[in-house]
């Protein structure tokens, strides 16, 4: 009885495998996977979806669907690299690899995200607006003059502020990235000023064009009535 219950023990210790491995990728990198083992490998297998990816058994390889393109597997630590990554290689990749008569497994939860791109900043009404385009899930983090400023898509700043040469920063980041953007605020007064002045050019325009049109109206108005048709009347007969 003792032995069974070693027996089983054993088995239970060859083929158990330990929770899944989570790991976030950016989009067109190399990545490879590192089961860490060491001895004498007789075979390898990995997997995604429970579906096989490459094997290796007596001496012989055998890629499946299209990954032998892009894939690479060292027969000597089991490792796998995968190149160029793209969105729907996410999923589960487990390996089972024989070493000295032991079978060993790992697995690993991969999820491939796009990395952020350059942010965009722009000014509207005394804010400061960061974005990175649909699409794309990003955190936002200003640094200024003082240090960091504030966090999210945007930062308000005084009237003051908008009309001095400050230097500001916007950070975007995810899992996989950061990027960053300089801002000067300089930029922010100019575009104060060319809308303003551009209301108000819009608004004289606006203004003349309505004198125009009623002086013209008052002018016809009195000419057509100074040129309209005379009604003669008759002199009075006498008795």
């Amino acid at each position: 009885m003792a032995n069974l219950l070693l027996t089983i023990g054993l088995l239970f210790s060859l083929f158990s495998v330990g929770p899944a491995s989570d790991v976030t990728l950016k989009t067109g990198i190399n990545y490879t996977f590192r089961p860490n083992i060491t001895g004498n490998l007789q075979s390898i297998l990995w997997k995604y979806q429970s579906n096989k990816l490459v094997e290796y058994e007596n001496k012989e390889y055998s890629w499946y669907k299209d990954y032998k393109p892009r894939g690479k597997l060292d027969i000597q630590s089991g490792e796998l690299t995968l190149m160029n990554l793209r969105k729907n290689d996410s999923g589960l990749y487990e390996s089972e690899i024989q070493v000295n008569g032991n079978l060993k497994n790992s697995k690993y939860n991969v999820i491939v995200i796009d990395g952020v791109p350059d942010p965009k900043v722009s000014c509207q009404y005394g804010v400061l607006i960061c974005s990175v385009g649909p699409g794309i899930q990003a955190d936002y983090e200003w640094t200024g003059p003082e240090g960091k400023e504030g966090t999210g898509e945007r930062l308000n700043i005084s009237q003051e502020m908008s009309k001095t040469e400050l230097i500001y920063f916007c950070t975007a980041k995810n899992q996989v990235s950061k990027s960053s953007t300089s801002f000067n605020l300089k930029d922010c007064q100019i575009k104060t000023d060319e809308g303003t002045s551009g209301g108000v050019i819009a608004a004289v325009v606006a203004v003349l064009i309505i004198c125009l049109v009623v002086g013209g109206s008052i002018v016809a108005y009195k000419k057509c009535k100074k040129n309209g048709p005379h009604v003669r009347v008759p002199p009075a007969q006498e008795d």
